[in-house]
């Protein structure tokens, strides 16, 4: 079945059709993992090596994380909400039943694959909006950039369009909640905390995966003449920090949510505790 559903895929790339498959639940369901592994290995295959080679002309900036993407919110909004918004904007149309009293099937058959191609597109321009870039090289650079949200598009609709609408709505929650909620939880559980001690400070920085509501968010900054001689984060952001230190878009860093404790037995200058953090993180000059 691998080989058939790729070869389908494939062929529906290069003209799409409004062809409906009828399997029973349990192949339909392996259609669907199929082309959920095919995207992930496309993804890590092409597009991820792709946008680390684009970094090094232009760092593709994403917005900062909000205080609101607790682990619920992210759950409900980012698993739930959106994709269903989505597969109802660019894909619920798919099916000739759906307009057959506008257009003949003749008609409709000639439209099709354009009401494929340009709605994939436009999904995949949407996902700008994730990132705070305003260069003309990023503008040019950008179709590469979303280029896993297209990929993402046209595997959605052929799902759409060989089951149904609850199928491909199905794939794009997996999808989001993959990456949205099962990556980040796993990562930020093996990662170990960074820390580094030295005659003169020690500090230790954790990273957080959702924002807890329920835990006080600490932002305490103790000075000495020297400089910064302590600082206590809880659940803040390292842009935000950088932001509260340096003023605001002065640097930019690829946001995480942090716990963070400093030390430092003289006292620090902000560019040097700049320079500590760049040990651990890319810290751009805006």
């Amino acid at each position: 079945m691998i080989k058939i559903t790729i070869y389908d895929f494939y062929n529906f790339l290069r003209r799409p059709n409004d062809h409906q498959i009828q399997l029973n639940l349990k192949n339909k369901i392996l259609f669907v993992l199929i082309l959920f592994a095919l995207e992930i290995i496309i993804v890590h295959v092409l597009v991820f090596p792709l946008l680390f080679l684009i970094n090094y002309f232009v760092p593709v900036k994403l917005d900062r994380i909000g205080y609101s993407q607790t682990f619920a919110f992210m759950m409900v909004y980012v698993v739930f909400v959106v994709p269903f918004l989505e597969e109802l904007i660019f894909r619920f149309f798919l099916t000739y039943r759906r307009v057959n009293l506008v257009v003949t099937r003749e008609q409709w058959t000639r439209l099709f694959p354009y009401l494929v191609y340009i709605p994939a597109l436009i999904f995949g321009l949407v996902h700008i909006g994730n990132y705070k870039n305003d260069s003309l090289l990023f503008y040019m650079l950008s179709p590469i950039i979303i280029l896993s949200q297209i990929i993402g598009g046209f595997v959605i609709s052929f799902i759409r369009v060989r089951l149904n609408f609850y199928y491909s709505t199905f794939y794009h929650f997996m999808w989001n909640f993959l990456f949205a909620i099962a990556v980040p939880f796993v990562f930020f559980s093996v990662t170990k905390p960074y820390i580094e001690e030295t005659s003169a400070y020690k500090i230790t920085i954790q990273e957080l995966p959702f924002f807890n509501e329920d835990v006080e968010q600490t932002f305490r900054i103790d000075s000495a003449q020297n400089g910064i001689k302590s600082m206590k984060l809880k659940q803040y952001s390292m842009q935000h920090l950088l932001d509260s230190l340096y003023s605001k878009d002065q640097y930019y860093v690829d946001d995480v949510l942090i716990n963070l404790e400093f030390n430092s037995k003289t006292g620090m200058r902000k560019d040097e505790f700049l320079k500590v953090l760049k040990k651990e993180y890319k810290i751009i000059k805006e």
